[in-house]
């Protein structure tokens, strides 16, 4: 991707460190939706709008879709992932609540399996990674 774009390391180490920046941002945004229009469409809204992203991510990264001549593609990249990081924190804002919400007495055991459950499907996508690509 860094040779297909023309991006420094600088750059190429950008794209996906800037999108963080709008973890102080986003939880008041997430709270808004989420009251107005539930947790079953938020979690939908948020999967479409990460696999949106996360889509448009490739095309652009895989130079099948042009970028627009005003945008850089380094900035186009961001954006892109920026909006994954949205998505990501709608469902995120989804999974953790529920169990906290529904299994009261019981929350600090519902919320453990829900992170135990995310750590490891992050650790088995990373180890098929490191498998499949070396």
């Amino acid at each position: 991707m860094q040779a297909s774009l023309g991006l420094s390391d600088a750059a190429l180490a950008n794209v996906n460190t800037l999108p963080f920046a709008l973890g102080f941002v986003t939880p008041p945004l997430v709270a808004r939706v989420g009251a107005m229009i539930g947790p079953a469409a938020l979690l939908f809204l948020g999967g479409a709008i990460a696999s949106a992203a996360q889509l448009l991510l490739f095309l652009l990264a895989s130079r099948t879709l042009p970028t627009p001549a005003a945008l850089p593609p380094s900035i186009a990249l961001v954006l892109c992932t920026m909006a994954v990081y949205v998505g990501n924190q709608f469902v995120t804002a989804t999974a953790f609540s529920a169990p906290v919400y529904h299994f009261q007495r019981r929350r600090g055991r519902a919320v453990s399996l829900i992170k135990t459950f995310v750590g490891l499907s992050g650790a088995m996508v990373s180890q098929l990674y490191v498998l499949a690509f070396g």
